[in-house]
């Protein structure tokens, strides 16, 4: 009426059941992991397609710019113009993007 199991069979029995939940939990991580990779890849690819109506703006006001300054300056002066000021933008973005990832410590007093 009443068996009893061995206890190596009993063990087994709790070791499987363990073995079980794990993988349950580590299933769970997965697919939690995946849920927010998924939702941040998606912001990510709206960032990177509301970069080309922003390039589109910038040109048209780089192309006001320049038609404002032709108004001064023959057109050749309007383009150094626009030249320089794009060089030293861009010189500006490169020493700002080096100070944050840490190529300079310009901050540190001496």
């Amino acid at each position: 009426m009443n068996e009893r199991k061995p206890i190596g069979n009993a063990f087994m029995d709790v070791i499987n059941a363990f073995i079980r939940v794990v993988k349950a939990e580590i299933a769970e991580v997965f697919q939690n992991i995946g849920a927010q990779i998924k939702q941040k890849g998606l912001g990510v690819l709206i960032m990177l397609a509301a970069l080309f109506p922003l390039l589109a703006a910038v040109i048209f006001l780089l192309m006001a710019l320049y038609q404002l300054l032709s108004l001064w300056l023959p057109s050749w002066g309007a383009s150094l113009v626009m030249f320089l000021l794009s060089l030293l933008l861009t010189g500006g973005m490169v020493m700002f993007a080096l100070k944050k990832i840490g190529g300079t410590d310009n901050d540190d007093p001496v």
